[in-house]
């Protein structure tokens, strides 16, 4: 079976990325590419060679996960990565964090929202990718 390709949104000051890719390398029954950007390889440049590293990544991916807890309203990267992934007319699989009772308005982008839960986010990955 092919890896799925998955590219996770950033918001590096909360550690949802983090939590959401130690989630799924937990499952030894799931196997995935990421070509995300994590903090701790971060991409360096001008603005226009970060963004456009990021616009291959997603355009390369086959789904992207958006962390949608409520801070990712507020962050302009993750909406940028949204539209980008809109414009290559990648799915957006939305995942609400454990125990959240307000989500980020940005899930309205998505094409499916799942809960904190291996099994519901893999099925998810596994129906786009």
């Amino acid at each position: 079976m092919n890896k799925p390709r998955i590219f996770i949104s950033h918001s590096w000051k909360y550690d949802d990325y983090d939590k959401l890719v130690t989630l799924l390398d937990g499952r030894t029954y799931f196997d995935f590419q990421e070509s995300s950007v994590p903090a701790t390889d971060p991409l360096f440049g001008s603005d226009k060679a970060v963004w456009s590293a990021i616009e291959n990544k997603i355009s390369w991916c086959q789904v992207v996960l958006l962390t949608a807890g409520v801070h990712a309203t507020y962050s302009g990267s993750i909406k940028r990565e949204i539209d980008l992934a809109r414009s290559f007319n990648k799915p957006i699989i939305a995942v609400v964090p454990f125990g959240a009772e307000r989500t980020s308005s940005l899930v309205g982008h998505a094409t499916e929202v799942v809960g904190w839960r291996a099994d519901s986010i893999v099925a998810a990955i596994r129906r786009y990718a």
